[in-house]
């Protein structure tokens, strides 16, 4: 994948069917995303160090009153927590809506739980979208 995006920049700049260029480029970065997602979510106790300080997430689900319990480190995106959910509620990614200290988390935004300032035992709420 990461030859296929440099042979695409290449020819990015020299073609004229540039919209089908960017298209290949968008899903190439689409999956590689969807590795590191998945790389992130089964890392194992080696360097540790590098995943940050553990956090204790607690996620109460909206109209259920039901409560997840997850593990989580500080270096760790939030993206990660969203795929956890939609891995044990069976539910996609895109329907899981996270509200952190009032305020909706956005989808696909790949900042880290210590960039939204989640603290040791943190609680989340979470809703699923009807789709």
């Amino acid at each position: 994948c990461m030859r296929f995006l440099a042979e695409a920049a290449n020819k990015h700049e020299s073609s004229s069917d540039k919209t089908s260029i960017e298209l290949r480029i968008s899903r190439c970065l689409t999956i590689l995303k969807g590795f590191i997602n998945i790389f992130e979510s089964h890392l194992s106790n080696h360097g540790n160090s590098a995943r940050g300080s553990p956090i204790a997430v607690t996620v109460i689900i909206a109209g259920q009153g039901v409560k997840s319990h997850y593990q989580m480190h500080s270096n760790e995106t939030i993206e990660v927590l969203r795929q956890k959910l939609s891995e044990e509620y069976k539910q996609q990614p895109s329907s899981i809506r996270l509200i952190h200290h009032g305020r909706e988390v956005k989808l696909n935004e790949n900042r880290t739980l210590s960039e939204l300032k989640f603290s040791a035992a943190q609680i989340v709420h979470a809703q699923f979208r009807h789709t």
